[in-house]
């Protein structure tokens, strides 16, 4: 039985200050026992946590008491006991765009992105025995093309620490509800950066809850981590546009991947 991986990303209306990916975890048989108990809650709604939050889309018209208590209780559910694993990656896109004026724009996608395949695929050789690991993330015609070209390279015979990756491929959230998991998990990760910077905001309850249940891993990039890696690409003399795939297995270790 393979291990599945359900990604998403978010970030922020205008996509200036914080870009995050969220995945979620588990082989099928556990994600088929946990989502008719997500579906449970959400009523067959295909849940999106901006709009639930906003009261806009599928939720418009509700009462924010009764849009609270659903993102409560699915955090809820989430962060429980169940053997789901995450993994948050989150880039200051400001202190990103300061060290990196002039690498392509949609960079900080592919480092948060190269990030969690890379270690949900670390976590997968953990498991005894190892099984392989396949990605669904959510649809994007703006990274698809390239996002299949970076796993593929990710699974070749001496790369990155011979991963199990298997296959990647691309629905929507309405068809594959483990996308309204890693829906949640990215919406958490871009959240919990954003409000820290504004001072007026305080950490969110529902972050909270995901890092005490000790199964999420969150990753927040910030500038000391892209003025590294401006280092180590003049040092080994690389083109900034190779950023998203710069990652070889030893910088994998320096940067605590």
């Amino acid at each position: 039985m393979s291990l599945v991986v359900y990604a998403d990303e978010s970030t922020d209306e205008r996509q200036q200050r914080v870009f995050a990916v969220g995945g979620v975890m588990a082989t099928e048989a556990e994600w088929d026992q946990f989502i008719p108990k997500w579906l449970a809650i959400t009523d067959g709604i295909p849940f999106h946590s901006a709009d639930c939050e906003s009261g806009h889309g599928a939720y418009e018209g509700w009462p924010l008491k009764r849009r609270r208590k659903l993102y409560s209780d699915l955090v809820k559910l989430v962060a429980g006991a169940n053997p789901l694993l995450g993994i948050g990656s989150v880039v200051n896109l400001q202190e990103f765009w300061a060290v990196f004026p002039r690498v392509a724009p949609d960079s900080p996608f592919f480092l948060c992105f190269q990030d969690a395949v890379v270690n949900f695929g670390l976590a997968a050789r953990l498991v005894i025995p190892i099984d392989h690991l396949n990605v669904v993330f959510d649809r994007s015609e703006r990274h698809q093309s390239r996002a299949t070209a970076l796993f593929e390279k990710f699974k070749k015979p001496g790369s990155y620490d011979e991963l199990p990756l298997n296959a990647i491929r691309f629905d929507s959230r309405d068809r594959a509800p483990g996308l309204q998991v890693a829906d949640l998990i990215a919406r958490e990760s871009f959240k919990h950066l954003d409000n820290q910077l504004s001072p007026k905001l305080r950490s969110r309850l529902s972050m909270r809850a995901l890092g005490s249940s000790q199964k999420f891993r969150f990753r927040f990039w910030i500038k000391e981590d892209f003025e590294k890696m401006r280092t180590d690409i003049s040092r080994f003399g690389w083109d900034e546009n190779e950023l998203p795939s710069y990652a070889s297995r030893g910088l994998l270790r320096e940067l605590g991947l």
